[in-house]
């Protein structure tokens, strides 16, 4: 393991940590493009997209984590507590989703991902939620091992067809 796999330093992100994250953001929609054309690739250059992020900074029901090494950001996790649907019988804070993931290439396959996900799960679990949910497209089968890996199971299928 290297010198900077080593000092790895996992932290709740900040406002000031905004641009960067804007940065790696970019990076995971340009990867996940592959999968799904319609991705925007600027939605977090875009006010809204950079709220998003901000917003789960501040919300006291959303998460932002990074991982950082030698004070630069290799990865991140954004995600927070949604609403359970209203057929399930599952009380108000009961849910909390895996929004966005992503580690930098030159860092991936050192467990980054995984122990992003692990102090999210473990935030999670002290605001009272019992399950965990993220969406990933069909086709990126490297996403859906990670997590499966990291004990998600399929619940929902979601199908789409193009309307002409």
């Amino acid at each position: 393991m290297s010198e900077s796999i080593k000092n790895i330093i996992f932290r709740e992100a900040n406002l000031n940590d905004l641009k960067a994250l804007c940065i790696c953001g970019k990076a995971l929609l340009q990867y996940e493009h592959k999968f799904d054309e319609t991705i925007d690739i600027y939605w977090l250059e875009e006010k809204e997209g950079g709220g998003f992020l901000r917003e789960r900074i501040k919300d006291e029901n959303g998460i932002v984590l990074v991982a950082e090494s030698d004070a630069k950001i290799i990865g991140y996790l954004a995600g927070g507590l949604v609403e359970p649907e209203p057929f399930r019988n599952l009380p108000a804070n009961a849910v909390m989703e895996l929004e966005e993931i992503f580690v930098d290439n030159n860092f991936r396959g050192h467990d980054i991902g995984g122990k992003l996900l692990a102090a999210f799960v473990d935030w999670a679990k002290t605001r009272g939620a019992s399950k965990m949910k993220v969406v990933v497209s069909a086709s990126n089968q490297g996403a859906i091992g990670f997590y499966k890996r990291m004990f998600f199971k399929e619940y929902d299928l979601i199908l789409e067809r193009e309307l002409r």
